[in-house]
């Protein structure tokens, strides 16, 4: 049955009748023993714009789509439906945002009303096929798509398994006579089959210059091949090779998973979280024996690191002070960290290049013994209706724990007193406004149950949690991103979405963090 799909779909086909088995004919009857299976492709597009729509989808009626050919975006058509209503409210404000005057596509159709926007977004679109006109035919919305260089998207077109394997066959000869045995560094994969089901890969960018961001679905399927062993069973990902033991040792006892599951958690979501880690120094919470067991926090590198893992060495340590640490800026290095049973993943909140000046200013909604979710959600309200008078942007995160963290992102010019003196004031502000539920006493002997409204964050290696990295607490929960909206969802919790969940988010909504990385704000006066 798949396989004849498959020959449907690169045949062209719309689709195919399947009927179950064992069932009889049934003239003039329809009957669910028989399905009619439509194929559907999948294609990357770029948003140039949408359309104001009706009702409930009065701001976005659909978006206005295009590929680039020979350097120039076309028109391909419309993007409609598949999309929530939280995606239309977040796709309306990023696109309002990269507002044009002009439609960005060479052929753009009239279209009255439309909001044209900078050609930035890319998404991807499930649809029926392309049109004589080159037009997408029935598209509906699938997800966002990651790290993605808008000008790389073209026409995708289906040919033949024998044609693309010959195709592929003669590139690889290609390069292997130009790069002098250089091997491709961030392969685009697209799904692998493991114990979860499956699993969908984050799509990223080819580029040569930097180290592999992604596995690659043959090196996932490696990865569940592996026996677990104690003693090290080697394994291929981006390009180095990686050790591994105890792969089925539980981490996590009350849902089963294991460090096989951290592994490929984190090699899967790697082309995300990435960018919030590379360049900059990484603090590590390990434990070895899963979360039932002691951990212990690791910042200097340790000496049997691989030598091909990325370090760097801080010029201001002390003697008492941890002097390298890992820089992780490739899918290896987060594989090798995993295999090690490295949970929580801190990075700095400054660059390497510029280790005095952080580039994000950070608030930590800390929850004491008697602080409700309900609490600490009207703190991070509170935060938001602060920064909003003041004209600066942040951009909240569930810790995977019990709270909330708002991280602001800002021109690398300040120092981390400067950086720290800001929070404080802004959060002492807050603070006022439920002076019942804070406690500024440092110790937390000493809150008596209050909430901390943690400023102190903000200094030289002192960290918080990454974006989508795994907590210590039961059931994997991961450290997720959120829409400032999705404060008013009552099945928001802290620890929502896990090391299964996330990804299906993500693939949904995109990265919703992305900002952090994209703005320098400067930091207004706390008055």
């Amino acid at each position: 049955g798949e396989a004849f799909h498959e020959i449907a779909a690169q045949r062209g086909l719309e689709g195919i009748m399947a009927k179950e088995r064992h069932s009889r004919y049934q003239p003039g009857r329809r009957s669910k023993a028989w399905l009619k299976l439509k194929i559907r492709r999948e294609q990357e597009l770029v948003v140039g714009g949408y359309e104001e729509g009706k009702g409930s989808h009065r701001d976005l009626g659909s978006l206005i789509v295009g590929v680039y050919e020979d350097g120039d975006l076309h028109f391909a058509g419309h993007v409609g439906s598949g999309i929530d209503t939280r995606t239309r409210r977040d796709l309306v404000a990023r696109l309002d945002g990269l507002h044009l005057d002009e439609p960005p596509f060479v052929d753009a159709p009239r279209i009255k009303g439309a909001h044209w926007a900078k050609p930035e977004v890319v998404i991807r679109a499930e649809f029926a096929e392309w049109t004589t006109d080159k037009l997408l035919r029935q598209a509906a919305f699938k997800g966002f798509e990651i790290a993605k260089d808008p000008t790389s998207v073209v026409r995708e077109v289906a040919v033949s398994a024998a044609v693309a394997a010959k195709a592929a066959e003669a590139e690889a000869k290609a390069a292997g006579a130009k790069a002098t045995g250089r091997k491709r560094t961030m392969p685009e994969a697209s799904e692998s089959i493991g114990p979860a089901g499956r699993v969908k890969l984050f799509r990223v960018t080819s580029d040569r210059t930097k180290p592999a961001q992604a596995a690659t679905e043959a090196e996932l399927a490696e990865l569940e091949a592996t026996p677990s062993k104690k003693t090290p069973v080697p394994w291929s990902v981006g390009g180095h090779e990686i050790p591994l033991t105890n792969l089925d040792k539980v981490l996590f006892p009350d849902s089963g998973f294991t460090k096989r599951d951290l592994i490929r958690y984190y090699v899967t979501i790697a082309p995300v979280l990435l960018p919030y880690l590379g360049g900059r120094a990484l603090n590590l919470d390990r434990w070895p024996d899963g979360i039932s067991g002691p951990h212990f926090w690791q910042k200097e590198i340790p000496r049997y690191a691989p030598e091909w893992m990325a370090r760097w060495s801080y010029p201001d340590a002390g003697s008492t002070e941890a002097h390298t640490y890992i820089v992780a800026d490739r899918v290896a290095t987060l594989a090798w960290l995993a295999n090690h049973a490295a949970l929580d993943l801190h990075p700095w909140t400054s660059r390497t290049k510029t280790y005095r000046r952080p580039t994000y200013a950070l608030i930590d909604i800390d929850p004491g013994d008697k602080t409700s979710w309900d609490d600490v959600v009207a703190f991070a309200r509170l935060y938001k209706t602060a920064m909003g008078h003041l004209g600066v942007v942040g951009f909240p995160k569930v810790t995977g724990k019990r709270g909330i963290q708002i991280w602001v992102p800002i021109k690398p010019a300040y120092s981390y007193a400067e950086t720290s003196a800001w929070v404080e004031a802004i959060s002492r502000a807050v603070g006022q406004m439920m002076p019942d539920k804070v406690s500024w006493v440092w110790e937390k002997a000493g809150r008596k149950g209050l909430a901390r409204l943690d400023y102190t964050q903000n200094a030289v290696n002192k960290t918080l949690v990454a974006p989508y990295a795994v907590r210590p607490a039961p059931g994997a929960p991961v450290s997720a991103p959120i829409t400032w909206d999705e404060l008013d969802d009552a099945e928001l919790r802290p620890n929502r979405w896990n090391i299964r969940s996330v990804l299906d988010r993500v693939r949904e909504r995109g990265d919703l963090f992305a900002g952090v990385m994209d703005l320098t704000q400067v930091l207004p006066k706390v008055s």
